[in-house]
């Protein structure tokens, strides 16, 4: 053992040497980073801006005072883009150098000297910062070193550009994002607020959309001409902006970053302003799709270096002359850059900036676990030289690839079926979080299938059927009476066996209850032969049969409000009636695992999409719902990513998308209800469905999460007294046989009559 301990300690020694030589070097170079962009404590800095066609120059010199730098741009209107060059260099001693080419020039310079910041500001009381034509861009000092400083002087330079030419608009793109410069009309008193739509580069089928309250553009504009600025900020920038909130909380980005930022015009000088609104709020759209549950509005704040939503607010749709656009709504008091975000609930997530090792910490793990290899295999050989190895059998994917997963996390404040206040005490409230996973369904089946027949891996998507025990909630009178009775004739039996053993301490109860009038059940006759699961009702003395708007057993489709989509459910047992004139509440089997749902309201409910029904389906070519048919609808409807097989109504828009067949997924799919169309209507549990016939075109929408059930009966929607029923959020207007009145119906009362095919 003495020379294996000793040629050991030799090869951790060496080891040990080669790890630190790069310790060394990596220490030696972030010392030389370090002292070569120090900044002088006593200097300040100094910024000009020019701009030319031709040539680009930049210079930088650093001393122990000051340190002056500058940059130009190139500009180009016909193409309307703008592109910066610049290149710097650094001395410290008395040397110079300088390179001369075709097209650019840099050069190179010491200063010894002191110097002091330079700038020049506006008296206005909204203007913080202050540009000249021929001077340079000065920011606040809280916004220098700042990426969202320089995201400003990007956007600047791009005001001082539509400053000097004619036209009203004028876009560009620099190192920080893609720039836009809107020159603003003050508005007379008749017009109202301003609506501008600023065209995307990144997807170019949703625009920004900016409206503008009527009273801002006239305030800012007392003197002068006020210029809109919007940025859309590269990944790049967005990357290095912490993600996290003032507390502490992690926040995940879900949108681009938008800058938005307003700038005054006056005798050839820009200002930048600033913009606090007390009452009116400057909305935009951030992305066209409408916010997710727990996504909020938020603001980078740059003397916090974190996130916030103070004076910010999210909406789902705003009024644009006269129509609710549905988007990502942003409402801001202020100008800053924003995005949509997300905060997440977990407080056990790991702080990723704790747990990162540095470069040097890296090498001397890597060096200590080495060194522990080379002992243990060196010692391992020594005890057992002529042990054999194994090939060890492993299951790979694809070749030993790795399958990356992500998903994200979101707060839903109550379960979707228990946030409808049906006005019962037994309605709790249940807190859950939801987790979305980003995969695609289809590859990770085809994954799990290659996957089967390996030790220690199951699959099972169907999981595993949970037995439902039926309870009869609408039980007759006649019925109550006949189980009652029952057990009256089996407890005299039970006294006549074993006399006054069973009479106790609750002899008297029991005697008491014994001596109540019989009712004499035979008089009933063939009512007692009914079943009850047809649930009878006895109401003021008349037996009525109670309509169901699902029966047992029958599919349907389940919004949820957590995942805010429709999944495919069985309906489980009969409906309940809590009281006159509310609708009925179902369980339902949700999903591939058939997860039971108690208490789920009518409203939360739709008859599944059957061929022949027109709906809307979503294109991700075009951006936008295009009508639709449905040809074909899935052999089995277990999940909202089946396939439905649908044809498109616009013979033009096919020839478009080369093919006029679509195989769209339930997710993308919404009803749509043409006039002329032969639908149903439910009347309650007295008339159940009803034909009718529809007035005008309607496309429903989802329903919102606070949906709250009235006590309003369906009969009250009678064109004397129409009636909308709360939490409605898409209404159908109808005419009943024999009435040419047009009633609105809450859509989830409405389903639809497949049109024939002749296929």
């Amino acid at each position: 053992m003495g020379p294996v301990v000793q040629s050991v300690a030799r090869m951790a020694a060496a080891w040990l040497e080669l790890a630190l030589i790069p310790v060394r070097q990596l220490h030696a170079g972030y010392e030389s980073l370090r002292m070569h962009d120090a900044l002088p404590p006593a200097g300040s800095l100094t910024s000009s801006s020019s701009t030319s066609t031709t040539t680009t120059s930049t210079s930088r010199t650093s001393s122990s005072t000051s340190s002056t730098s500058s940059s130009s741009t190139t500009s180009s209107t016909t193409s309307s883009s703008i592109s910066s060059t610049t290149s710097t260099s650094s001395t410290s001693s008395s040397t110079s150098s300088s390179s001369t080419t075709s097209s650019s020039s840099t050069s190179t310079s010491q200063t010894t000297s002191s110097t002091s910041r330079t700038s020049s500001s506006s008296t206005s009381s909204t203007t913080t910062t202050t540009t000249t034509l021929l001077g340079a861009v000065v920011l606040p000092e809280e916004l220098l070193g700042t990426k969202q400083g320089e995201v400003l002087a990007q956007s600047l330079e791009t005001a001082l550009v539509v400053a000097t030419q004619s036209e009203p608009v004028y876009s560009t793109t620099t190192a920080t994002g893609n720039v836009t410069a809107v020159k603003l009309e003050r508005p007379t008193e008749e017009q109202g607020p301003t609506v501008l739509v600023l065209n995307r580069t990144r997807d170019t089928a949703t625009p920004i959309t900016v409206v503008l309250p009527p009273n801002l553009i006239g305030d800012l504009s007392s003197e002068g001409n006020v210029i809109m600025v919007v940025t859309e900020v590269t990944d790049e920038v967005a990357r290095e902006l912490p993600p996290e909130t003032a507390g502490g909380d992690t926040v995940m980005v879900n949108s681009p970053i938008v800058e938005l930022s307003f700038a005054r015009e006056v005798s050839g000088e820009v200002a930048l302003l600033e913009v606090s609104q007390a009452f009116d709020t400057i909305n935009f759209t951030v992305v066209g799709r409408p916010p997710n549950p727990g996504e909020r509005c938020a603001f980078f704040n740059s003397t916090t270096g974190s996130w916030s939503a103070m004076g910010t607010e999210i909406a789902s749709q705003s009024s644009v002359n006269g129509q609710n656009l549905e988007a990502a709504w942003c409402k801001t008091t202020h100008t800053s850059m924003f995005a949509i975000v997300e905060t997440i609930p977990f407080d056990v997530l790991w702080e990723t900036s704790a747990s990162k090792l540095n470069a040097s910490g890296y090498v001397v793990v890597l060096a200590i676990v080495m060194v522990i290899l080379c002992f243990g295999g060196v010692v391992h050989l020594d005890h057992d030289p002529k042990r054999a190895f194994l090939d060890p059998q492993s299951a790979s994917y694809k070749k030993g690839q790795m399958k990356p997963m992500s998903f994200q996390c979101s707060r839903v404040i109550t379960d979707g079926v228990q946030e409808v206040d049906t006005g019962s005490p037994t309605n709790a409230k249940v807190k859950k979080v939801l987790v979305k996973w980003d995969i695609e369904p289809q590859e990770m089946v085809e994954d799990l299938n290659d996957l089967r027949g390996f030790r220690r891996v199951m699959t099972d998507l169907g999981g595993p059927m949970r037995e439902v025990v039926r309870v009869n909630t609408d039980q007759s009178h006649l019925s109550r009476v006949s189980s009652r009775k029952t057990t009256q004739q089996n407890v005299q039996q039970l006294q006549d066996v074993f006399g006054s053993m069973i009479l106790d301490d609750d002899e008297e109860e029991l005697g008491m209850r014994l001596s109540e009038p019989e009712e004499d059940v035979e008089d009933a006759g063939a009512s007692l032969l009914i079943d009850i699961d047809e649930a009878i009702d006895i109401r003021q003395g008349t037996g009525v049969l109670t309509k169901e708007a699902y029966e047992h057993e029958e599919a349907v489709l389940y919004f949820s409000t957590s995942q805010q989509c429709y999944i495919p459910a069985k309906v489980e047992g009969p409906g309940t009636f809590e009281e006159d004139g509310m609708f009925p509440l179902y369980s339902l089997l949700v999903g591939v695992r058939a997860q039971l749902r108690e208490r789920v309201p009518m409203q939360l409910l739709r008859a599944p999409l059957k061929e022949g029904v027109r709906v809307e389906a979503f294109s991700e070519s075009l951006q936008k719902w295009v009508p639709a048919l449905i040809l074909k609808e899935p052999l089995r409807t277990v999940s909202h990513l089946s396939n439905y097989h649908i044809a498109l109504d616009d013979p033009a828009l096919a020839d478009r998308e080369r093919t006029p067949l679509w195989d769209m997924p339930l997710g993308r799919l919404r009803r749509r209800f043409e006039p002329g169309a032969k639908v149903l209507v439910y009347r309650g549990r007295d008339d159940g469905w009803v034909p009718a016939t529809v007035a005008a075109l309607t496309i429903e929408s989802a329903p919102p999460q606070d949906v709250s059930l009235a006590p309003t009966s369906p009969r009250e929607a009678d064109p004397a007294s129409p009636r909308a029923v709360t939490g409605a959020t898409t209404l159908v207007p109808v005419t009943f046989p024999g009435t040419d009145s047009t009633v609105d119906m809450p859509s989830f009362q409405v389903r639809e009559q497949a049109d024939v095919l002749e296929l």
